[in-house]
């Protein structure tokens, strides 16, 4: 992720103030409560939805005892949004959103992303026109740092040269609510459209999050769950929760999908994301909906709890595929714990969920907790670990985050040597060695198009760990000190394939293929079956693609499926165990 020039200590936020809003809508209850302040730009159609979201909102907030300041298209400008958010202790955005990384620019255009999109005037309506009715007020905008050398419409319409940005209260809450790129999602609107990386995701969140972060705010939240009334609630009510739990406690959140990592730009901050799925929004697919930055140990009233525990180390690790069966499951912590029982770390069997009876100890020394089945575990068998929030630290009393992860035991053989070494038969067409390390990660790559079918000498064949499928070591010739994956195309001499189909198989609607964790290599070709280009890529876990054809080719063994999205989209894959149709 590339280094911003804008770092700078940010020191993060502090407590709710009772600078009056504009445009206040009093709440009865508690007048010189805490400042919200609901904007609602411009989206044309769904503006309206916009609008009833934005009402939901100020009623959470009126009944949590806060006055309420709106700025809702049509009348959402920059003057009236710059005097709605003036004092305000939250600050609520519903409209589009622009961030970075997008398909439209190589570099990050601050004027004009990371901030909101606003009406160029009261006299549009909901129109969104971006090049005549709604203008981008981006970073640069909210903090005020805009120069003559901005564009037109930055300078008209986002409060010029003479805007000295945005005002809210010392340690505002900034929340995002239904918002490209604030919670780290794009603009997918294909599916045959990438699905965003988690670094893509992480980027967004972090360049989004800075002009709030940069201006004080205390915590900054997205959401595309319709539930940013709900955060509001929190935020106002659970005053003395972290920020973490408040965010833990959303509508889409899964602690098996957040990842973490330090802001880049903001001193004590960090970035939140998770990659889940939010009905049948973008296709259906996974991509980042929940996102959230600052100190997750910071509260709302201002005050710091002590760090939450955290897991440093898992054994086995998560979606290993060739763990021992001995039975040891350890889950080691950065902080001393106390709780660790049978009743908060378990191991369930996966397909039956059965509990694994063992034995549970806490070892204080490396704190960690420490699972001994009473029995070897099953070989090829996929098993679930378990750690409940029933663990807490010794010292502040805080619980760990409750977490599971599976792992799936090594096959009753796990590999044969061969004396001598066994004669290994490559068919004709393109094949690609590998080399791993102990992870399973890929060092070195070799690719090499035979013209007729070949040989070479195998000293074992094994499974490897975080690759499906079995592989060959061999120990000679053009692959020598390379491992190639078994196949049809690369088989032992006593069990050779044969010859590839001839048949075309063409699939309308396309259907989705099936491609198995681990590394895989796709190839382009041209008429005569040469090499003319190739793409390997590492899947961390089963995977798919779409293909609409299944044929053999010119001059390559077996049979071929050319992917149509994804990874390989316009390359072939050569069917094998690993890669198939369901």
């Amino acid at each position: 992720m590339p280094v911003r020039a804008r770092i700078v200590p940010i020191l993060l936020a502090l407590a709710f103030t009772a600078v009056g809003l504009a445009i206040p809508v009093a709440s009865p209850a508690r007048a010189a409560g805490p400042r919200v302040a609901i904007i609602v730009g411009p989206v044309g159609t769904l503006t309206s939805n916009y609008r009833a979201r934005g009402d939901e909102v100020a009623a959470a907030a009126q009944a949590a005892g806060a006055t309420v300041a709106k700025a809702y298209s049509p009348s959402a400008t920059w003057a009236n949004v710059k005097n709605a958010v003036n004092g305000a202790d939250v600050v609520v955005y519903f409209g589009h959103g622009n961030g970075f990384p997008n398909p439209y620019s190589s570099g990050e255009n601050t004027d004009r992303v990371n901030g909101w999109g606003l009406n160029r005037t009261t006299s549009n309506g909901d129109g969104d026109n971006w090049s005549t009715t709604m203008a981008y007020c981006g970073e640069r905008a909210l903090l005020g740092t805009l120069t003559s050398s901005d564009d037109t419409v930055r300078r008209s319409f986002c409060g010029g040269t003479v805007n000295d940005g945005i005002t809210p209260a010392p340690g505002f809450v900034m929340i995002y609510g239904q918002a490209h790129y604030a919670p780290g999602f794009g603009e997918r609107y294909e599916e045959t459209d990438p699905i965003p990386t988690l670094g893509e995701g992480q980027q967004r969140v972090r360049n989004y999050s800075y002009p709030a972060l940069r201006l004080g705010a205390s915590a900054y939240f997205a959401t595309a769950f319709g539930d940013a009334d709900d955060i509001v609630t929190r935020v106002l009510m659970e005053r003395t929760r972290t920020y973490g739990d408040i965010f833990r406690e959303g509508r889409g959140f899964s602690s098996g999908a957040l990842r973490t990592m330090a802001h880049p730009d903001v001193a004590g901050a960090s970035v939140w994301v998770q990659q889940t799925v939010n009905g049948s929004m973008h296709f259906g697919d996974p991509d980042f909906w929940y996102a959230f930055a600052g100190n997750p140990d910071r509260r709302p009233d201002g005050t710091v709890a002590p760090a939450a525990p955290r897991i440093t180390r898992l054994h086995p690790s998560a979606s290993s595929s060739n763990a021992a069966a001995d039975g040891v499951v350890t889950a080691t912590f950065d902080q001393p714990m106390t709780g660790v029982t049978s009743s908060t770390f378990y191991l369930r069997r996966l397909s039956d969920l059965s509990v694994v009876p063992s034995a549970i100890t806490y070892n204080a020394y490396w704190r960690r907790a420490e699972l001994r089945a009473n029995a070897p575990l099953s070989p090829g068998t996929t098993y679930v670990a378990t750690v409940t929030s029933g663990m807490t630290s010794a010292s502040s009393g805080r619980p760990i985050t409750a977490t599971s992860w599976r792992f799936t035991t090594a096959s009753a053989v796990n590999g044969e040597v061969f004396s001598p070494a066994a004669r290994l038969v490559f068919r004709q067409g393109t094949h690609t060695g590998y080399r791993f390390d102990s992870s399973g990660r890929v060092t070195a790559v070799r690719t090499l198009t035979l013209a007729r079918d070949s040989g070479a000498s195998a000293g074992s064949r094994e499974s490897l760990s975080n690759q499906s499928g079995r592989w060959f070591s061999v120990v000679n010739g053009a692959w020598a000190g390379y491992w190639l994956r078994e196949s049809p195309a690369v088989s032992l001499d006593t069990t050779a394939s044969s010859a590839a189909e001839s048949g075309v198989t063409v699939y309308d609607p396309e259907r989705r293929l099936s491609i198995r964790q681990g590394t895989h290599t796709g190839y382009r070709f041209n008429a005569a079956g040469a090499l003319v280009a190739e793409l390997t890529s590492t899947l961390a876990r089963d995977s798919g693609a779409n293909t609409n054809v299944r044929r053999g080719l010119n001059n390559q063994f077996g049979t071929w499926f050319y992917v149509t999205n994804g990874v390989w989209a316009g390359y072939w894959l050569r069917e094998s165990d690993v890669v198939g149709l369901p």
